[in-house]
Parts: C-alpha cells; sequence; structure tokens
C-alpha cells in the first residue's frame, strides 16, 4: 500500500510542480507586462511634466519680455532706452531658444508653438521701433513721432494680444484650467 501510494503522489506531484510553473510564468508575465505599463505611464508623466515646465517658463519669459519703462521710454528720448533695449532684445533672444524647444518638442506646426512665434514676431516689432541712441528720437519731427507711437501702440497691443493665444494654447496643451480664484487645476475629463 505504501508503494500504491507513493505511485500515485509521482503523478500528482508532477502536475503539482507543472502548474506551480504555468502560475509561476504567468505571474512573471504579468508583472513584466505591468512594470512596463508603469514605466511607460512613468515617461508620459514626465513627459508631461517637462512639457509644463517649457510651457511656465516661456509664459514668464515673454510676461517679462517688454519691460514697462521700455514702452514709456521709446516715446521721448531718455538716456536708459538702450540698456532698456538690449535687455528686450536679451529677452527676445530667450524666448527664440524656447520656441525652438517647444518646435522640437511638439513640432513647428504645433498651436502653441505658433503662437509663441506670433509673440516673439511682435516683440521684435516693437524693438524695431525703439530709437538706437539718445539723439535719435529727439532728431525725428513730431509727426514721425506721432505716427511711431501709433506703431508702438498697436505693437503692443499685437503682443498682448499674441501673448494671451500662447497662454491660452498652452493651457489647452497642458492639460490645465483656470479655476475662479486664478489658479491652475489639471483638467478632469
Amino acid at each position: 500500500m505504501f508503494v500504491l501510494a507513493s505511485a500515485e503522489a509521482i503523478p500528482v506531484a508532477a502536475i503539482t510542480a507543472a502548474a506551480t510553473l504555468v502560475a509561476a510564468s504567468v505571474i512573471a508575465r504579468v508583472t513584466v507586462l505591468t512594470m512596463k505599463d508603469r514605466l511607460r505611464h512613468d515617461r508620459e508623466l514626465a513627459d508631461i511634466d517637462d512639457l509644463s515646465k517649457l510651457l511656465d517658463e516661456a509664459a514668464i519669459a515673454l510676461d517679462r519680455a517688454v519691460p514697462a519703462e521700455l514702452v514709456d521710454l521709446s516715446l521721448t528720448p531718455h538716456p536708459r532706452q538702450l540698456e532698456a533695449k538690449r535687455r528686450m532684445d536679451d529677452d527676445a533672444r530667450a524666448l527664440d531658444a524656447l520656441h525652438a524647444q517647444l518646435a522640437v518638442r511638439l513640432g513647428p506646426r504645433e498651436g502653441v508653438t505658433l503662437t509663441l512665434g506670433e509673440a516673439i514676431d511682435c516683440l521684435r516689432a516693437i524693438g524695431r521701433e525703439i530709437p538706437r541712441g539718445e539723439g535719435a528720437l529727439s532728431a525725428q519731427s513730431p509727426e514721425v513721432r506721432k505716427a511711431k507711437a501709433e506703431h508702438m501702440s498697436g505693437a503692443m497691443h499685437a503682443l498682448r494680444m499674441s501673448a494671451a493665444a500662447f497662454v491660452e494654447a498652452a493651457v489647452e496643451r497642458a492639460g490645465t484650467v483656470a479655476t475662479q480664484t486664478g489658479t491652475s487645476e489639471a483638467a478632469t475629463s
């Protein structure tokens, strides 16, 4: 009887061992797939975070690009015009770099990339209206100064509109929405 029980135990042991191996391989496969999904998800979250930081950086740089005093200084001769103009040119170059990063990340025809490019074009148009030295503006006739002031006003309006379009496109692309208090929260869909 002992021998008979042993003979019956061998197939049961083999079946148990085979079932254990199959279960272990299924668990291993599920674990690998789960880990791959988790890594893919983590990478997607990191990409979203990187893009959000890039969009935030561009929005802040765009907001700082035109110092308020620059607009006032552009219409009357002032010794600080050259310094303010240089600062604006530096800001435009920084925005160019951010624009290039967005173009690589999202593509040059993506809405948020296009709107940032439009804002940079407006910023450069403003820069072209700034006299190149203290004597440059005072040498102009009142009519020319008035025309420049009107053109500057139009360029500032275009910059505000394109900056607003960029922020709207950035918010849409980043998946955030403005709350009633003005802060942003993740969009729920």
